[in-house]
C-alpha cells in the first residue's frame, strides 16, 4: 500500500489559514526528511521533538485537540513507513525461557497445564525470596521489663541534704 502524502497534505490544507498551511508544509518537510533518514519512530512525542528542533510545530501543538490535521499528516507518513504513531518497544524482544521451550514440547495439554502451573509457582516463590532478601529481620533478645536499681542512694541528686 503506497500512501500519497502530498495528496493527504493538500486535503489537510483545504480551508485552513495561511499560518496553518505554512505549518503543515514545514511539518511535511520534516516528516519527509525523517522518513528518508530511515527512522521509523513516528510517535507523536518523537515527531514533536524533531519538528521543534527544525523550527516547526512543537509537541503541545500537535497534541492539541483542535490540531488533528497535524496528527493526520503524521499518521499518513507512519502508514507510508509501514508503522504506527505508537512508541516502538525499547530493547530486544524477550526470548522464551528454557522452561517454556520445554513446555512447548509436551503434547498432552493437561500435563502441559500442570507443569506450567508448577513453573509459575516456582517463579513466584523465587521472586518473593528475591524481594525479601534486603529486608533482614533483627531479633532483639534483651529483656523488655524495667527493673529498679538495687542501691538506696540516688545516683544523681540536684540538692544536697
Amino acid at each position: 500500500m503506497n500512501i500519497d502524502t502530498n495528496a493527504v497534505l493538500e486535503s489537510l490544507k483545504d480551508g485552513k489559514t495561511a499560518k496553518t498551511q505554512s505549518s503543515l508544509d514545514t511539518l511535511n518537510q520534516t516528516l519527509k526528511d525523517y522518513y528518508e533518514s530511515g527512522a521509523r519512530d513516528f510517535s507523536i512525542t518523537t515527531i514533536g521533538r524533531v519538528s521543534e528542533e527544525n523550527d516547526g510545530v512543537g509537541y503541545q501543538s500537535i497534541r492539541a485537540t483542535a490540531n488533528k490535521h497535524y496528527r493526520d499528516l503524521i499518521e499518513a507518513w507512519a502508514a507510508k513507513a509501514k508503522t504506527t504513531t505508537k512508541k516502538p518497544p525499547v530493547g530486544p524482544a524477550k526470548r522464551p525461557t528454557q522452561d517454556h521451550q520445554l513446555l512447548e514440547r509436551i503434547d498432552d495439554t493437561a500435563v502441559r497445564a500442570l507443569f506450567g502451573q508448577i513453573i509459575r509457582e516456582r517463579d513466584r516463590y523465587r521472586s518473593e525470596a528475591t524481594c525479601s532478601r534486603p529486608n533482614q529481620i533483627v531479633i532483639d533478645k534483651r529483656p523488655t521489663v524495667y527493673s529498679e536499681p538495687q542501691s538506696d542512694t540516688p545516683v544523681w541528686s540536684c540538692c544536697p541534704h
